[in-house]
């Protein structure tokens, strides 16, 4: 009963809608030898268009961490702790 219901009927098949669900926050991005990034860790929502750019600052960062870090498991943890701030924010403005 609404403007709204004519402008969604005369658009036809342009609207494409899905069953997607928002992941706020991963609680474990590693374990003993395996660690997440990108997407796997911290989706955004396509209309943030940061996916990509995120995922390439995950790789830089864990890349230092495990150059820097005695080993995997300080790594993993470093990689975490200097990137979970700054992508829960873009999650949570994404959404």
């Amino acid at each position: 009963a609404t403007p709204a219901a004519g402008i969604v009927a005369a658009t036809g098949t342009d609207i494409v809608a899905s069953n997607t669900y928002d992941i706020p926050s991963t609680p474990v991005w590693h374990g003993r030898s395996t660690v997440i990034i990108g997407d796997a860790a911290h989706a955004t929502a396509p209309n943030a268009a940061q996916g990509a750019s995120l995922a390439i600052e995950d790789a830089v960062v864990l890349a230092k961490c495990l150059r820097d870090l005695p080993d995997t498991a300080r790594a993993f943890a470093a990689y975490e702790r200097l990137r979970r701030e700054r992508v829960e924010r873009v999650v949570a403005l994404s959404g």
